[in-house]
Parts: C-alpha cells; structure tokens; sequence
C-alpha cells in the first residue's frame, strides 16, 4: 500500500473513532441552569427624589420586600408557596396626589401574567395587591417571576406623566412542614407568606401586642425598620384589568418614558369589585 492510501486510510479510521468517543449525543447536553436574577428595587431608583410633579413626603415609596441578602436570595426577592401571593407596598401619598396606579406581573422572559390600573385609599400607608385568583395568573412552582408598582404623579391626563416606582422579585417553592412552620412563626424565610399571614392577623387584631412585636421583628429583620410603625390599610381599588399586551417587561421604562397622554391601553376591561 503507497504512503497516500495509508495516510487515507488513517484519517478515516481517526475520524470514525472520534465518532465514536464523542457521539453527536454530547452536542445536546441539557442547558446550564439559567443564572439568577438581578436585585429588585425597592425604593425609586436615583439619588435625586421623586420626580417634579410628585409631592415631597418624609418617607418615599418603599416595596416590603427584603432590603438585604436572604440566604441564597439577592435583594428584592423573596420566597412564596402560593399560587396567587399578595405583594405589600408602602405609599407614602393619598389619591389627590397620584394620578394612577399600575400593577404589573411578568415571567423571566418577559411575558406579563398580569396587569392593571388601581386607586389608593384615603389614608397613606402600607397596602396590598392582591393577584387575581385566575389560573392564567398562576405561579409555577421553581420559577422567578418579576413584579411592579408604578404610581404617575401626572395632575390630568392632558400632563405629561411623572412615574415613581418599585418593583421586586418572587419565586414559588413547595410547601413543606418546615415552610409552614416558618411561616407561622413569622420567620422571613419564605418572604411573602410570611408577611401576608402577619399583616392579615394584624388587620384583624391591630392592638394585639404580641402580633406588634412579631411584625416590628419580621421588619427589622430584612432591613424594613423604617416602616415598622406605618399603618396597615386595605389593599388598592382594582379599577381595570388590561387583558392585551403589546410589549414587555424589559421595554416597560422605555415606553412609559415616551408615554403620550392620549395614549389608551387596549381591552381594558373594567372590574365593578375588589378583591
């Protein structure tokens, strides 16, 4: 056999066997795991206070989520095992000083869950807003999904938005006897089960001394301290749910920076009750 055919030869043979070492099943490994998500946010971004048409108040707009690392968690984000979790935001203004409310829901990719317009109470204070009970609004079990609340200072609706805003982080796990005990106990481990269950015992029994305490120590111990004498309200009027999307979370601050008043969500479907 010449050197040509025995060189043939073996770059054939090699290249078989390296087929056969490294078979085309190495070429669909599983993904990585995706990495986690950024920090939430939750006081307004910026050092410069809110913006002009927002009215000056001691405290400013303050999500309840944890101000600090939680474990294996990021600041921002949170814990639940509920399908349908309730999210918790203190509003330092009353209804004459905001124009609208927004609430919105989405996943990691962006898709919005959930979205709409809300009102505030008379009374400043720390409100909920509750998610809907729809299963097209239900949390996945392993998943991060990706929360805001935004409040336009606008005086009408013929004035250019000023938007102040917060927006946080939850994931659903599984409920387990740990969980629930940590829960019932008050302990901030799994974040937005916890501070629901105490701020419902404490709406309920809002002189409770002992509720009083656990709620000053779920606070202090996420770095909420400054909203540990805040008073409790009822959760925000619901006035409509926008049932069509047209972009996504990521272009959400892009959008309402170039926001036109005259521009009208689409099927924005209008609820007669609250939830």
């Amino acid at each position: 056999m010449s050197t040509q055919k025995l060189e043939t030869v073996l770059a054939i043979t090699l290249a078989l066997a390296s087929m056969t070492i490294f078979p085309a099943s190495a070429q669909s490994l599983p993904d990585p795991p995706s990495a986690p998500p950024p920090a939430g946010h939750p006081t307004p971004e910026g050092t410069f206070g809110p913006p002009p048409q927002c009215k000056r108040t001691p405290k400013e707009l303050n999500a309840l989520i944890p101000e600090k690392e939680l474990g294996s968690l990021l600041k921002g984000q949170g814990f639940t095992t509920s399908q349908y979790p309730n999210f918790w935001v203190y509003v330092p203004y009353a209804p004459e000083d905001i124009y609208s409310g927004e609430f919105s829901l989405h996943n990691r990719k962006g898709h919005t869950l959930y979205q709409t317009y809300f009102s505030l109470h008379k009374t400043p204070g720390i409100v909920s807003i509750p998610l809907p009970l729809d299963p097209k609004n239900a949390l996945e079990e392993g998943k991060f999904y990706h929360w805001y609340f935004t409040l336009n200072c606008g005086s009408n609706k013929n004035s250019k938005p000023d938007l102040v805003k917060v927006d946080g982080w939850v994931k659903r796990v599984a409920l387990t006897p740990d969980y629930e005990d940590q829960i019932n106990t008050a302990q901030p481990d799994i974040w937005y089960d916890a501070l629901t269950r105490l701020a419902n015992l404490r709406l309920t029994s809002p002189q409770d001394d002992n509720l009083k305490n656990d709620w000053k120590n779920l606070l202090n111990s996420v770095g909420l301290d400054k909203l540990v004498q805040e008073q409790l309200v009822s959760p925000v009027l619901l006035k409509c749910e926008i049932t069509e999307y047209t972009f996504l979370s990521y272009d959400l601050d892009n959008i309402r920076a170039n926001f036109q008043p005259e521009y009208k969500m689409p099927s924005c479907r209008e609820r007669s009750h609250t939830y």
